[in-house]
């Protein structure tokens, strides 16, 4: 770019005060500007050429309020090498400005702004300036777009004390050792849709509140991506592309209530997300994913981390921390899928236990090492989460808790792990109505002193061993399923290290060795009932109690005194829906009363078994299901509707109830004939009827709010007449009927009837209309009524 191709001028002052080389009303005056200042016709700059000759800014506007545009121009050479606060162009006190299409280069700042707003900067060029490329300062209000700033010593911007601008279309790329936005002390402001690369740091903020980033570009940077620095709260981080960073992806440190939803943070070579010492940060819909250390690191306290896909990160993909004073407790992790990280999520604390967080609902999926651990962790809820395939070796482990207490494990679900849950120095925890199946070594490990915990109504199926007590007192374990163990159901392998644990109400069933108790000082039943042993030999007969009359004993040292007896299959009552009633297209609701103390599974099927929907005793029919069947059927024919009961020990009961189709009514209009033209009478309706059961009948006039019963085919209401007569002559009359059957289901239809005025004589007068008035103010007419009911039963 040649100096040549523009008009050259030493460095100048435009002041409307009178302090500088010009005012603007004087600019005008050179060739150079143009225009009167107002909103219609700016003064324009354009096609200059300034040096700022390393003594002052190139172009220095203060105390401006008129309308004027800056553009086409190169401004260079303004101090470069020099201290001080020298630009390319430097707005003091300036409003209603335009700078576009201009090239800001080798000065100290490029563009400087100092209590200025509602100012525009358009495709501009700052660039190989020493310091920042664009410096704001104590500035609200401004719009900068389609910019480039590259290669400046510094920033690229620079926003200080400045508030509401917004920056938008920017390209801001490989500013040295520097951010490429920094915003200190600075709120409310936004960057849209800028490219934000190669920089030391993509965005940083200190002190700034209620910045909005969404649609950027935030790639390649030195160290971090995104950066909330302390005291920049409420802020939001939108839709952002933050890939290949030198560090993290984000961070956020002493900064609350931030808004993280649907960014891409992935390949950052530190962790992609990390949120140090925070509150009430609700981090959402984000794809974090091959970042070079933790997916999501997090210390606070009262976070929401939910829906979130975390995958392939080389250290955890999420990481709860807890170190020092710093607590981390209270935070919601919910609904994210978590897969093949090194490990899937991390709960530790060295120090302050990690307290009242709730997991719940999350996928865990093959995740190299643990699914979920938790270390120094108590009153946390685990629920709802799915565990499959960590197996990397056959004592992977998909859920760990370590030195952990008073922790709630319930719902979940583990497949194809290694160890399904493995406790060590964990006391008092309950795991409830977890399902454990194939685990390659065992469902649920106790270990190195886990006592006092509460296992119960858990189903262990096809593991290895369902449950390994290696070094745990004093446990509760009842009510569970034990189920085809490749090996032993339940293993109690050291002589001293396992006691006083409590087996009671569980049910062993087609295990290869139902458990083995090498101590001896364990119970297998309490005082009222043992255990369920399919391989029980015993039988009761005296009393009739449901508990064997001898105990029962194996060779591997477990003694069940009080063995459970079942051999009934459980017994189903329909309550509802009633057997042979009829019933329309809504699903009908259901109640059932089941005689089974050992109920395991109650579901039902429409279709003779083809699909079998599971439920409670009491609920409503499958809509979907129930019309699919329903719509196939004629009125009057049968439903099957068949319900099915499971007991823990597999056995089966039955109960079928018959229900008969209700169709909709079947209206339709014999008379008057749809369409007919209709003078000013009253006339008679002939409808035909056709349904089991009618409740009621009525009918509307021209969309009215009034309903008009009838019993019988009759003669229209005399409302008719009033709308007939607020009708221009051609116009459409409609009379709509409806019946309504004693299930509630309505039909209707529809007559149109056409206003037709009779021709006038050439008196004036219609024939025969006051004698046919007369006559029907003394005589109603009586109509021949046809109404045909046919009962289908």
């Amino acid at each position: 770019m040649k100096t040549s191709d523009y008009i050259e001028l030493d460095y100048f002052q435009i002041d409307d005060r009178g302090a500088g080389d010009y005012t603007w009303e004087q600019a005008a005056q050179e060739s150079w500007c143009s225009g009167n200042g107002t909103k219609s016709d700016p003064y324009v700059i354009d096609n200059i050429a300034v040096n700022g000759k390393n003594t002052s800014s190139s172009l220095h506007i203060s105390n401006s309020i008129a309308y004027f545009v800056i553009q086409n121009s190169l401004f260079f050479n303004s101090s470069r090498n020099t201290s001080g606060f020298y630009s390319g162009i430097y707005f003091f006190n300036v409003t209603n400005g335009i700078v576009l299409n201009n090239t800001i280069h080798s000065n100290m700042y490029g563009i400087r702004t100092r209590d200025s707003e509602k100012c525009q900067f358009r495709e501009n060029i700052a660039k190989e300036n020493t310091k920042d490329g664009f410096y704001i300062y104590r500035s609200n209000k401004n719009n900068f777009s389609n910019n480039l700033l590259q290669e400046n010593g510094e920033r690229g911007y620079y926003v200080h004390t400045s508030n509401n601008n917004m920056i938008s279309n920017d390209t801001i790329i490989n500013n040295s050792e520097s951010p490429g936005i920094e915003f200190q002390t600075s709120q409310g402001n936004n960057v849209l849709n800028s490219n934000i690369s190669e920089n030391d740091v993509g965005i940083t903020t200190f002190d700034s509140e209620k910045n909005h980033f969404e649609n950027n570009t935030i790639r390649n940077n030195d160290n971090v991506g995104l950066s909330l620095g302390s005291l920049s709260h409420n802020c939001s981080i939108v839709n952002n592309t933050i890939v290949g960073n030198g560090n993290y992806g984000i961070s956020i440190s002493i900064s609350d209530d931030a808004y993280i939803y649907k960014n891409n943070i992935s390949k950052n070579q530190g962790y992609g997300l990390y949120l140090n010492r925070i509150s009430l940060t609700n981090v959402s819909y984000n794809q974090i994913r091959e970042n070079s250390n933790d997916g999501v690191y997090l210390i606070g306290n009262n976070n929401n981390i939910s829906y979130n896909q975390i995958y392939k990160n080389l250290a955890n993909g999420i990481n709860l921390f807890s170190f020092l004073s710093y607590e981390t407790n209270y935070n919601i992790l919910h609904n994210n899928t978590i897969i093949k990280n090194n490990a899937g999520l991390r709960v530790y604390s060295n120090n302050i236990e990690i307290k009242f967080c709730n997991i719940t609902s999350n996928y865990f999926f093959n995740n190299t090492g643990t699914g979920l651990s938790l270390y120094n962790a108590g009153n946390n809820t685990i629920q709802s989460n799915t565990f499959i395939l960590h197996n990397n070796s056959i004592y992977t482990n998909a859920m760990s808790l370590s030195s952990s207490y008073e922790n709630e494990v319930l719902d979940n679900e583990f497949i194809d792990n290694g160890i399904g849950i493995s406790l060590s120095e964990s006391n008092l925890n309950r795991f409830y109505n977890n399902t454990i199946r194939k685990s390659e070594r065992y469902g649920l490990q106790l270990q190195s002193n886990s006592d006092l915990n509460v296992i119960e109504k858990n189903h262990f199926i096809a593991n290895w061993d369902g449950i390994y007590l290696y070094n745990g007192d004093n446990n509760t374990i009842t009510e569970n399923i034990i189920s085809k163990s490749d090996s032993i159901g339940i293993d109690i392998i050291e002589a001293s290290l396992s006691n006083f644990n409590l087996f009671a109400w569980n049910f062993f069933i087609d295990n290869n060795a139902q458990a083995r108790d090498m101590s001896g000082t364990n119970f297998w039943n309490n005082s009222e009932i043992g255990n369920y042993w399919d391989d029980y030999s015993g039988s009761d007969d005296s009393p009739v109690d449901g508990i064997g009359d001898s105990p029962y004993s194996n060779a591997l040292g477990v003694t069940d005194y009080l063995p459970i007896w079942d051999d009934d299959d459980p017994v189903i009552f329909v309550d509802l829906p009633l057997n042979n009633s009829r019933q329309p297209f809504l699903a009908p609701e259901f109640s059932l009363t089941v005689d089974e103390i050992y109920l395991d599974t109650i579901w039902y099927t429409l279709d003779n078994g083809l699909t079998n929907i599971t439920c409670n005793s009491s609920s409503t029919i499958d809509q979907n299901e129930w019309f699919s069947i329903w719509n196939s059927l004629s009125d009057g024919q049968q439903i099957e509707l068949t319900f099915y009961a499971s007991d823990t020990f597999g056995h089966l009961g039955t109960n079928t109830t018959y229900l008969i189709k209700d169709a909709f009514p079947i209206l339709n209009i014999t008379s008057p004939l749809n369409e007919s033209t209709t003078e000013r009478k009253l006339f008679d309706f002939f409808i035909e009827i056709e349904d089991f059961l009618i409740n009621n009948m009525w009918y509307t006039i021209d969309g009215g709010v009034i309903e008009y019963p009838f019993l019988i085919n009759e003669t229209i209401n005399s409302d008719f007449l009033t709308t007939w007569d607020g009708k221009a002559d051609g116009e459409m009359i409609m009379i709509q009927f409806f019946v309504n059957d004693s299930l509630g289901q309505i039909s209707s239809d529809t007559l149109y009837l056409i206003k037709k005025t009779p021709e006038m004589t050439d008196g004036g007068e219609i024939p025969g209309f006051n004698v046919l008035f007369m006559f029907l103010g003394i005589i109603s007419m009586i109509g021949l009524i046809y109404f045909h009911q046919n009962k289908k039963l």
